[in-house]
């Protein structure tokens, strides 16, 4: 299913793909994409639930259940994976989050694991060293990056600071249906970008004899070659056809998905990568990418 909408919908392009394609390297391409967003969808769930607990006297809300339910070993990996695959400037949301489980737990089995003191701490070591790139995404006018990473910390001490004092939790009746749909609701939408995500090697051949080609190369996956032809699954949809001794290189290109928007970096990192790509980018740094790469 998913090679079909990679093939755009049209089931001999399938067919062919489906020919070169490995499973293993499909499910990989998957699990790295959907990693992200399927830990993000289950620390918000885990958030929600502690936020719409319910009085002891009623039943507690469908999300908080399964906060109580859910093994410490669970929570503990899956703040794990998140913390590994987010984006470095979404990293601060998910401090939000660990100060939120920490601070308000969910059944008397899990105990207050940290005071209004750590909390506070832990925000304020936040900001310390995202500051800089706030003061430079501001002089820049790049407000979403600036927002990332200056409201979470804030956030994180206001939330904490008015549950111990005049408490958060409210009439769960009232409002759990509502936080859980929405939920539920940001989570499909989340779950989206998945399905088009690239699970092929994106290159630009680079071609001679073919004038439409000639200047800007065939943009797109190579997804078959024999001795005399290879096959290419264009970008703007269909195959391509390429006698081999036409093509005279091949680049290999970042998806579009992939070229990075924003230039600011933190302690070095970009906050466009998570901490594994950063670490994998220390291990063989990246080269740079070629200006036929950018040309749509």
């Amino acid at each position: 299913m998913r090679l079909w909408v990679e093939a755009g919908g049209q089931l001999q392009t399938m067919l062919l793909i489906v020919a070169d394609a490995g499973a293993s390297a499909l499910l990989s391409a998957t699990l790295v994409t959907g990693l992200p967003v399927i830990s993000g969808v289950l620390v918000a769930v885990m958030v929600t639930g502690c936020f719409v607990a319910a009085p002891p006297e009623q039943r507690a809300p469908l999300f908080t259940r399964w906060a109580r339910t859910a093994p410490l070993w669970l929570v503990a990996m899956i703040l794990v994976a998140a913390l590994a695959t987010w984006r470095i400037m979404y990293l601060p949301l998910l401090l939000f989050a660990v100060a939120v489980l920490l601070d308000l737990p969910v059944a008397a089995r899990v105990p207050r694991l940290t005071g209004l003191r750590g909390v506070v701490l832990l925000a304020l070591a936040s900001l310390g060293v995202t500051w800089p790139v706030i003061v430079e995404a501001l002089g820049r006018g790049e407000l979403l990056p600036a927002a990332l990473f200056a409201l979470p910390p804030v956030c994180t001490i206001v939330v904490v600071l008015l549950h111990r004092s005049v408490g958060l939790r409210g009439p769960a009746r009232t409002i759990a249906p509502l936080v859980q749909a929405a939920v539920i609701l940001i989570g499909l939408w989340a779950v989206l970008p998945v399905t088009s995500a690239p699970v092929l090697p994106f290159t630009v051949t680079m071609t001679e004899g073919l004038p439409e080609y000639d200047t800007t190369g065939v943009r797109g996956s190579v997804i078959g070659s024999d001795d005399v032809l290879t096959a290419i699954l264009r970008e703007s949809g269909g195959v391509a056809y390429i006698r081999n001794e036409q093509i005279t290189g091949r680049i290999s290109c970042p998806s579009p998905e992939e070229l990075p928007r924003y230039r600011l970096r933190v302690r070095d990192l970009h906050i466009e990568d998570s901490l594994l790509e950063a670490v994998g980018r220390r291990v063989r740094p990246a080269a740079p990418i070629d200006a036929a790469c950018r040309q749509r």
